[in-house]
């Protein structure tokens, strides 16, 4: 087992499920997968219908990457890996959604890619 991850083999399936429903701080749900890329990117590819409202799918969709990137950079010596970040769904609810708690689903995701890339269990 090696300290550093290694981003040249998919991680498929990373499942976030953080908050509560009904709870004033929300609930954010995501899945998503984490590719070999030449350079960090985040792109969505959702199973069936996007999810929500627009305007509202688009915040909690923005709030995930930008907590994904942000996670990413700091784990991995200030900048993110080569690597290309599929948003494959996103619970978006009209009153327990947020970009706040999906930025924190984000950065919870990517201590789970990096946890995964770094024990070879991808």
């Amino acid at each position: 087992m090696s300290d550093r991850p290694d981003w040249t083999t998919p991680i498929r399936a990373l499942h976030v499920r953080h908050g509560t429903q009904t709870a004033c701080g929300g609930i954010a749900i995501v899945l998503a997968d984490v590719e070999p890329h030449p350079a960090y990117a985040f792109t969505t590819r959702f199973d069936g219908r996007p999810p929500g409202p627009a305007d509202l799918r688009q915040e909690c969709v923005d709030g995930f990457a930008d907590g994904m990137r942000t996670e990413l950079a700091r784990l991995c010596g200030g900048q993110p890996p080569p690597v290309r970040v599929v948003l494959r769904r996103i619970l978006v609810h009209d009153v327990d959604s947020s970009a706040a708690i999906n930025r924190a689903a984000g950065r919870l995701a990517a201590a789970e890619a990096v946890r995964r890339a770094t024990a070879g269990r991808h």
